[in-house]
C-alpha cells in the first residue's frame, strides 16, 4: 500500500477501538482494573513498536501499519476476562486466535486493503506463539517480530515495576538455570518458582530481532534490573555479564553493517556450546 493515508488509517482504527472498548465499561463508563491495565498496555505497546518502525526495518513495514498492528495485538483480552475473569490463555481460551475472530467480527480493518488486513491479522495470531513460523513472506515476518520485540519492552517495564519491592527467590530449578546459562528460551510449561518466572521473562531476549529493541533493553538497564531479583551467585553474574556483553556486541556489529533489518537470533547461534 501507498504510504500516503495511513495516518489516517490509524487515526479511524482507533476511533474504533476505542468504540469497541465501551461494552466493556459499567454503567458509569469506567473500567474495571483489569481492564485498565490491558488498555495501558495496549498504547505502550502501539509507542514501542512505533519507535522499532521508525529506526529501520528496510522499508518493510510503515510505522502507521505498526502502529494499528500494535493496537490490535490484544483485543481479545477484553473479552477473555470478561468471559473467564483471568488472562491466563491455559485455562481460559488463546487470546491472540480470539482477538482476529473479534477483528473479523466487528470488520475492524475494513479500511484496510486486503493484503494488508491479512499482514496485520498473521502478526496478531503469532504475537503470542513460542516460534515465528520461518514460512512467512518477508513483511509478515518483519511485522511478527516487531510486534512481539514491542510487547516484550512493555512486559519487561511491568514486571520490574511489579517485582520492583519483592524480595530475591532462591527456588531455582537447575534446568532452567541451565537453559538460562547456554541463553536458551526457557519454556512456559517448566516454569515452577517466582525465580524461574524471572529467568523465563530474561530468556526472552534471546527471541528479539530488531536493533531498537537491543538499544531499548539496554539504555534501561532491564537486564540488571531482572538479575537483582535473582540469587547473586557466582555463576548468575556471569550470566549476567555475559548476556549484557553480548548484547552490546551484537548491537555494535549491527551497526557497522549499515544494515537495519531484524537481527535473526539476537545473541548469535553458537551461544550455547
Amino acid at each position: 500500500m501507498q504510504k500516503q493515508g495511513t495516518t489516517e488509517l490509524f487515526s479511524s482504527l482507533h476511533k474504533a477501538f476505542m468504540m469497541y472498548l465501551k461494552r466493556f465499561a459499567d454503567k458509569n463508563n469506567t473500567f474495571s482494573a483489569p481492564i485498565k491495565l490491558k488498555i495501558a498496555h495496549t498504547f505502550r505497546v502501539v509507542r514501542e513498536i512505533r519507535t522499532i518502525a521508525e529506526h529501520g526495518n528496510n522499508g518493510l513495514i510503515h510505522p502507521d501499519i505498526a502502529k494499528c498492528t500494535a493496537l490490535l495485538h490484544d483485543i481479545g483480552r477484553f473479552q477473555q476476562y470478561a468471559s473467564f475473569g483471568t488472562y491466563d490463555d491455559r485455562t481460559s481460551i488463546d487470546h491472540a486466535a480470539l482477538g482476529t475472530v473479534i477483528i473479523d467480527q466487528f470488520n475492524l480493518l475494513s479500511q484496510h486493503p486486503e493484503a494488508q488486513q491479512n499482514l496485520i491479522r498473521t502478526a496478531i495470531i503469532h504475537h503470542n506463539h513460542a516460534i515465528v513460523p520461518e514460512n512467512l513472506q518477508p513483511d509478515e515476518h518483519t511485522l511478527a517480530h516487531m510486534l512481539r520485540d514491542a510487547d516484550k519492552l512493555d512486559i519487561w517495564k511491568l514486571t520490574i515495576n511489579q517485582d520492583m519491592n519483592k524480595p530475591v527467590d532462591n527456588r531455582i530449578s537447575p534446568e532452567n538455570l541451565e537453559r538460562l546459562r547456554t541463553f536458551r528460551k526457557i519454556p512456559y510449561a517448566e516454569v515452577e518458582t517466582k525465580a524461574d518466572a524471572r529467568m523465563f521473562r530474561i530468556s526472552w531476549v534471546f527471541d528479539v530481532h530488531f536493533p531498537q529493541t537491543i538499544q531499548t533493553i539496554l539504555s534501561r538497564g532491564y537486564i540488571k534490573q531482572m538479575f537483582s531479583k535473582l540469587p547473586r551467585t557466582k555463576q548468575l553474574q556471569e550470566v549476567q555479564e555475559t548476556i549484557e556483553n553480548v548484547l552490546q556486541y551484537r548491537l555494535k556489529e549491527q551497526s557497522l553493517q549499515s544494515n537495519n533489518g531484524p537481527f535473526q537470533s539476537a545473541l548469535g547461534s553458537g551461544l550455547s556450546d
